[in-house]
């Protein structure tokens, strides 16, 4: 049995998505600059090593058609294990 001092640690790795439907000029609380730094924050405060920003801006969220390919690029990133979850 091995010493609980040579247990490897596992490396979390986090990525942020954000969504904004409509592009702001001002530097409101829900801009994407603003949660992007959120995002970035909150998985380093919880231990993980940040991926990247994955960006939808100027896209609804509730639209049934809505084409939110920063979304999906994330998705696929979680499927192939580079986006990890605790």
């Amino acid at each position: 049995m091995g010493h609980p001092e040579h247990v490897a640690a596992v490396l979390r790795v986090a990525a942020g998505y954000t969504r904004q439907s409509k592009k702001k000029a001002d530097k409101s609380e829900a801009s994407p600059a603003a949660q992007d730094e959120a995002n970035e924050k909150k998985a380093r405060d919880r231990g993980c090593r940040f991926l990247r920003h994955y960006r939808d801006v100027g896209v609804s969220g509730y639209g049934p058609n809505a084409n939110r390919k920063a979304f999906e690029r994330l998705l696929n990133a979680c499927r192939a294990g580079k986006v990890t979850r605790s």
